[in-house]
């Protein structure tokens, strides 16, 4: 059965900040990448698409946030085919 994530959200705090995360503990405030999406899934379920969801980045950078999505490098080393469009990654 193929399976859409219908949420996803992935950042990367050397990229951009998130001011929000600012009083959260060490779960959240650190980096989460599609590599830590991916292993969080382990082998119980096959994701084939995921939609992005905005992580509301500073206001500043939001620019930002929008490459690391579309031509991020966390998105070309993990599949072979990544396409972003739209907010939707489809995975391959």
């Amino acid at each position: 059965m193929e399976i859409i994530d219908t949420h996803l959200h992935i950042w990367d705090l050397d990229k951009f900040s998130l001011p929000w995360l600012d009083d959260e503990g060490e779960i959240l405030n650190r980096t989460y990448l599609l590599e830590d999406y991916k292993k969080s899934l382990g082998e119980n379920y096959q994701i084939s698409k995921a939609v992005y969801v905005e992580v509301d980045s500073a206001q500043d950078q939001k620019d930002k946030e929008n490459e690391f999505i579309v031509f991020g490098t966390s998105t070309k080393k993990l599949w072979r085919k990544s396409i972003a469009k739209a907010g939707q990654l489809l995975f391959e």
